[in-house]
């Protein structure tokens, strides 16, 4: 995904191919408006990158499982994927 960068058109975050899909409208190109848009577009990444680091860290780290911070990154996977 990305901002698309057609400044005449409100912001909004689209898919990079071909076609442009539009993902989501974000409105006027305000600076919180710019950074929402910014992590709207860096969230597939950013969730892929949690969970492999999630489980990574698990095969390597047996405490991990029982440290509360475990369960707030799941609970933030979850939210992400809409469970």
């Amino acid at each position: 995904w990305k901002i698309d960068e057609n400044e005449m058109l409100p912001l909004a975050v689209i898919q990079d191919n071909e076609e442009g899909m539009g993902v989501a409208e974000i409105g006027a190109r305000t600076k919180t408006n710019i950074a929402n848009a910014n992590l709207i577009a860096a969230a597939p990444e950013m969730l892929e990158a949690l969970e492999s680091m999630m489980a990574r860290l698990l095969d390597e780290h047996e405490s991990w499982k029982y440290d509360n911070t475990l369960k707030v990154v799941r609970d933030a996977i979850k939210k992400a994927k809409g469970e």
